[in-house]
């Protein structure tokens, strides 16, 4: 499988993608995103916060997006849809107002 970068170079080049490199590219995307936001709850100085971003997202970029996602995050994981089949169930109920977050 390509790096995440050259996966998104294709995207964005109006390039073909396997169906399997757009699923694990999404997925190792959506990763960082909740890193980051992870992130921004921390009390870190801001330029110790940003080298840290800068450096994950060159990390992850240059990696196949398998590797960075493991196989506890692979899609491909029953254990992992089971876990967040549940997660989902949980946010609803938040959602709806029947569970407290």
């Amino acid at each position: 499988m390509r790096t995440l970068t050259k996966i998104l170079d294709a995207a964005n080049g109006n390039k073909p993608l396997t169906v399997e490199e757009g699923r694990y590219a999404l997925c190792a995307m959506s990763g960082l995103c909740v890193l980051d936001g992870l992130d921004m709850d921390q009390d870190d100085v801001d330029r110790h916060l940003a080298l840290r971003r800068t450096e994950r997202w060159q990390r992850v970029l240059s990696m196949d997006p398998r590797k960075h996602l493991g196989w506890e995050n692979d899609p491909a994981n029953p254990k992992f849809q089971t876990r967040r089949a549940h997660m989902r169930k949980i946010v609803e109920g938040i959602k709806n107002g029947k569970t407290k977050p």
